[in-house]
């Protein structure tokens, strides 16, 4: 039918598991089944997030009921629904907006990591133009693994068209260690990105501020014990240019708009073998993590914005979308939830704090 819709990057966890939710749980460090948390694809800049493209939940409610929320039916769980986290229910069916879609073009480009600050440079010039190409989607990553660090790009073009004109900046970059730029299928592409995906080993993510990228340059991370990955990739503030009726109904939720843009998101993912280690990296981790943060206060970048898929267990991403979002989402758990159950009784995810 040469249909698709907006679904994960990554093949292991599919449509359903991104547009559902999966995050990281310190206490447990591993995943925890969520709801919906916003989302992004490789058509992300012209669908803007995943949860943008859900026209209907079916969703079971504390008190046992089953009801729709859409944009004419239970509107305010709707929204909710659309980054609110596991506050609210538990989402049993979603529908989402399709679109036509062939093949596409892109890969993976490795670089020696002298050739970093040319890739930043590519992706300033990128994320920041004002007529920016729809249907590029770029992910910059500096890699560090068994005593050796990589700059990475993951390049893609939602056509069937070799080396678009938008992202030349990024090819142009010579030489590469590795090129396997392609035309290929949707499928072919996230089983790709699946590939890093370490499963098995110990792992801890958070997402960081892209404000201050020179803190990247010496950063604790060389320990052989280790495998860390900065990854950086567009959020989608501006208005998606497709004919959906809930047409940024997801940013409203989590408190976007287009004047906040562009941002970008930065994630730091580490890996490692034993328990023995975990306390250790974490606080690398959340030290990091501390030193960006003032970084960016001081230059006046930060923005209250928290990507809630990659957020750390110890931060708050609700409040992240700001105070009316945050009084609405509450308000909305009160009334379909009123004796606190998804608060009270269900592990992971972010809560509300009422």
């Amino acid at each position: 039918m040469g249909l698709s819709v907006s679904g994960g990057r990554v093949s292991k966890p599919g449509v359903a598991g991104l547009t559902t939710g999966g995050m990281f749980d310190k206490s447990r460090l591993r995943n925890e089944l969520t709801v919906d948390q916003g989302g992004i694809s490789y058509f992300s800049t012209r669908k803007g997030f995943v949860c943008d493209n859900v026209v209907n939940y079916e969703v079971v409610l504390a008190s046992g009921e089953i009801v729709n929320a859409n944009a004419q039916q239970h509107r305010d769980l709707w929204l909710a629904l659309k980054g609110g986290s596991n506050n609210f229910g538990i989402v049993t069916r979603f529908d989402l907006i399709t679109f036509q879609q062939g093949q596409l073009w892109g890969g993976s480009v490795y670089y020696d990591p002298s050739t970093f600050p040319q890739q930043l440079k590519a992706l300033f010039e990128w994320d920041t133009d004002p007529n920016y190409d729809e249907f590029a989607h770029v992910i910059v990553s500096y890699g560090y693994g068994r005593g050796a660090f990589v700059a990475a790009n993951n390049l893609y073009y939602t056509k069937a068209t070799v080396n678009p004109t938008s992202l030349r900046s990024f090819t142009s970059i010579q030489p590469p260690i590795f090129n396997n730029l392609r035309i290929a299928n949707l499928t072919d592409f996230t089983d790709e990105q699946a590939a890093f995906s370490t499963d098995g080993i110990r792992q801890a993510i958070t997402r960081l501020p892209s404000y201050h990228l020179g803190i990247l340059e010496r950063q604790p991370g060389t320990d052989p014990i280790v495998r860390r990955r900065y990854l950086l990739a567009r959020i989608p503030t501006h208005s998606a240019r497709h004919d959906g009726k809930v047409c940024a109904s997801g940013r409203k939720s989590l408190g976007l708009d287009p004047t906040d843009g562009p941002l970008m998101l930065m994630l730091l993912a580490s890996t490692w073998a034993s328990p023995n280690d975990d306390s250790r990296i974490i606080r690398t981790q959340q030290e990091l993590l501390d030193r960006v943060n003032k970084a960016a206060a001081v230059k006046g970048l930060d923005s209250r914005f928290r990507y809630l898929n990659y957020a750390y267990a110890d931060e708050d991403p609700i409040s992240g979308f700001g105070p009316q979002n945050q009084a609405r989402l509450q308000a909305t758990s009160r009334k379909y939830d009123p004796d606190a159950f998804f608060q009270k009784a269900v592990p992971g995810g972010f809560k509300l704090s009422i």
